[in-house]
């Protein structure tokens, strides 16, 4: 057998050529069978559909955003010495809510320096175009400070409401103690 494809001797029984690796003519057969096999329609049969088998039709999906818009922060703006002050300022902020957002007594404190961080932040992120260094860390510090804050607030209220109907009741049930009678000696 002679290969079509580069003029090379072939032995009969090969599929490819051993010189090029084109198809011979009894390989190229049998891909065509086969290829008719696997393309060929298949018989549509129709039935009547039955309870389950409705398939209800499926969203197209979305076309993928313009390749400017994919990933609008990946590129870090010029740092000047105003945005690294800036992003300082933030990261105190955040870390001052987050101590003061955590004690119970000054949770209140949390609450405002959470928002003068979250409102550093936004000016960071107005002078550069994306939030990013200390600044990003501060900006979530500072949401993390405002919202323990706020919890703990309410809990130091609760608790302050408690402790003044405990001591209009105990003084209510028992009256006022009379300070007269209190013993004031101290032994050493």
């Amino acid at each position: 057998m002679v290969c079509k494809n580069c003029g090379s001797t072939v032995e009969e029984n090969v599929k490819f050529c051993p010189e090029c690796g084109a198809p011979m003519e009894a390989a190229e057969e049998a891909v065509k069978a086969v290829a008719e096999d696997v393309y060929s329609e298949p018989e549509q049969t129709y039935s009547s559909p039955q309870q389950n088998d409705y398939v209800s039709p499926q969203p197209a999906a979305a076309a993928p955003p313009p390749a400017s818009q994919v990933y609008p922060q990946s590129v870090k703006p010029e740092t000047t010495p105003e945005l690294e002050e800036r992003s300082k300022k933030t990261l105190t902020m955040g870390f001052l809510a987050i101590v003061f957002g955590s004690t119970f007594f000054l949770s209140f404190l949390g609450i405002i320096f959470g928002a003068i961080g979250i409102g550093r932040a936004n000016a960071f992120k107005r002078a550069a175009g994306i939030i990013y260094g200390r600044a990003k860390v501060g900006h979530k510090l500072s949401i993390a400070g405002l919202v323990l804050g706020i919890v703990l607030t309410v809990l130091f209220v609760i608790w302050l409401v408690f402790i003044v109907f405990a001591a209009v009741y105990v003084t209510r049930k028992y009256g006022v103690p009379d300070p007269s009678t209190w013993s004031w000696s101290f032994s050493l």
